[in-house]
């Protein structure tokens, strides 16, 4: 197997809170029935050097991140 190098990533405090929507819809992936199963964004998550725990994420806004990111998907598909 292949091991690949992971992006070491140095942000600040501020910067940090932008990985809140891109881990929240790369662990909507892992769940057993994801909302959305952004595969990409689990593929980057799983690239970057972070330790997601850090953020502390918690299922209501997993699943809040991933229902927006559906309705906008379903919007735009719309027009």
């Amino acid at each position: 197997m292949v091991q690949r190098k992971l992006v070491r990533l140095d942000l600040d405090l501020l910067c940090e809170t932008l990985l809140l929507t891109l881990c929240a819809r790369a662990l909507d992936t892992k769940l057993p029935h994801p909302i959305i199963g952004a595969t990409h964004s689990a593929a980057i998550a799983d690239a970057i050097d972070y330790d997601v725990t850090k953020l502390r994420l918690k299922p209501s806004l997993i699943c809040g991140t991933a229902l927006r990111a559906r309705k906008f998907g379903e919007a735009v598909q719309a027009l």
